[in-house]
């Protein structure tokens, strides 16, 4: 079993000087807390917003936050609808279509979190429904690796975003979910009915 794991997560995609000199500069942020989210008055929040608007105030630029769904951002970023994408792990494939900042920002790792309480090993995963958000990391690495890597079967169920993922999971759709760590301090993990996170460390 691969119990470390170290994934760099970075904030800023196709940055170059001619896009800094874009009026406004298009960001594209997404639900995801406590990283990046809309608070209640709907403005722009989490740490990595923090640390944008302090790199966004420092250099003097006009921005303009575009809310979305996430997968819809990355197409959006690849159709050049939006200049910058916040809060995004880098690969190999990706870095081959997106500039990426070379600061690393902080490290994370992905973990599975389940409402189950016979869950606890990844021998426990065989034949369950693991949901992970459209077009993340977490889901190619589970279409492509995990699998092999342990020989057990499972379902990947894909969401849009994590208010989609308490409603299938309310629905008892899925078993588990797989996503970063930072997912522990969310508000979608409602502790009165997301039970606990397994302690598994995948290296990606």
């Amino acid at each position: 079993m691969k119990l470390q794991i170290i994934s760099l997560i970075v904030f800023l995609l196709t940055l170059c000087p001619q896009i800094w000199g874009a009026n406004p500069l298009r960001v594209g942020i997404y639900d995801n807390p406590p990283k990046v989210f809309l608070n209640e008055e709907n403005h722009p929040t989490g740490f990595f917003v923090d640390i944008f608007e302090e790199i966004r105030q420092h250099e003097n630029y006009e921005v303009e936050y575009v809310f979305a769904q996430w997968s819809q951002l990355l197409e959006m970023l690849k159709d050049g609808q939006i200049d910058v994408l916040i809060d995004v792990a880098y690969s190999a494939d990706r870095a081959q279509k997106f500039m990426f900042n070379n600061v690393p920002v902080i490290e994370s790792w992905l973990q599975f979190y389940s409402y189950a309480e016979d869950i606890n090993q990844i021998s426990d995963i065989n034949n369950r429904n693991i949901a992970v958000l459209k077009g993340s990391m977490q889901y190619n690495y589970l279409n492509n690796h995990f699998h092999r890597e342990f020989d057990i079967t499972y379902q990947v169920i894909e969401f849009e975003d994590y208010n989609d993922f308490l409603r299938i999971s309310k629905e008892g759709k899925v078993d588990l979910l797989l996503a970063d760590r930072f997912f522990y301090f969310a508000p979608h993990r409602d502790p009165p009915c997301f039970l606990h996170s397994i302690k598994i460390r995948i290296r990606i």
